[in-house]
């Protein structure tokens, strides 16, 4: 029998998007969020956009973890719209 190797967990939503330097904002609701993390946005723009992510900044500083109330803004090719969900995903262990 198969079984799923990764999980998501939601973290947070969409407050803003910088279109002139494809940038996006979201509020972190819940968990914490490392540098080098893989992320996946949903959204009914775009669907699904999953990514790693190695560059972000939290409150406006350069920073390697953001937690829970924090903001968080980061280079996105694609327009999300308010309140896009931002998840992060975890690799889950076996028996």
């Amino acid at each position: 029998m198969l079984a799923a190797t990764e999980k998501k967990i939601y973290i947070g939503k969409c407050t803003k998007y910088y279109s002139g330097i494809k940038v996006g904002e979201f509020l972190m609701e819940s968990g914490s969020l490392q540098k080098g993390g893989t992320i996946l946005i949903t959204g009914n723009r775009f669907g699904i956009h999953k990514e790693v992510l190695n560059d972000f900044r939290v409150n406006g500083d350069e920073e390697d973890i953001a937690g829970k109330g924090d903001k968080i803004t980061f280079p996105l090719p694609l327009k999300p719209s308010l309140n896009d969900k931002l998840y992060k995903i975890v690799k889950t262990e076996h028996a």
